[in-house]
């Protein structure tokens, strides 16, 4: 079961689903969605269009707020627990450990660079990772 949930830190109006659901008309308040509880073992996707369209945002656990995604979702799926993309099994005990940082658009996986000192990469899903410069105080 996934829970929406109308404002951040799970309160206001709520709506539980189950993997049956896939459509947003259900929401009976303006369709903002401030918070997402996922069962342990479920996954909440989300996508911008309706007919699970267009982009989509994957949450493997539970928030308080999802980020640019709050006014976005116009149908999802909820489904099995999907691992996240990259977990400490899958890192090469040689690499710096990867981090969740938070960011208004929910989170990005972060580590510092291997290879180029003071740069941080930024993990993505299409197998790109971007460097960017560590600010010095």
């Amino acid at each position: 079961m996934v829970t929406l949930y109308q404002w951040p830190y799970y309160k206001g109006q709520s709506l539980t689903l189950n993997q049956n659901d896939t459509s947003i008309q259900q929401i009976q308040w303006n369709g903002s969605i401030e918070s997402i509880e996922t069962s342990p073992n479920e996954s909440f996707i989300a996508y911008d269009q309706d007919n699970f369209q267009g982009n989509n945002a994957t949450w493997y656990r539970s928030v308080i707020y999802p980020g640019n995604w709050k006014d976005r979702v116009r149908s999802f799926r909820i489904v099995p627990m999907i691992p996240p993309p990259i977990g400490p099994e899958k890192q090469n005990s040689t690499q710096a450990p990867w981090y969740l940082m938070a960011t208004w658009d929910g989170y990005i996986m972060v580590r510092s660079s291997t290879q180029w000192y003071g740069y941080a990469e930024c993990y993505a899903v299409n197998g790109f990772l971007s460097l960017t410069t560590i600010m010095q105080p």
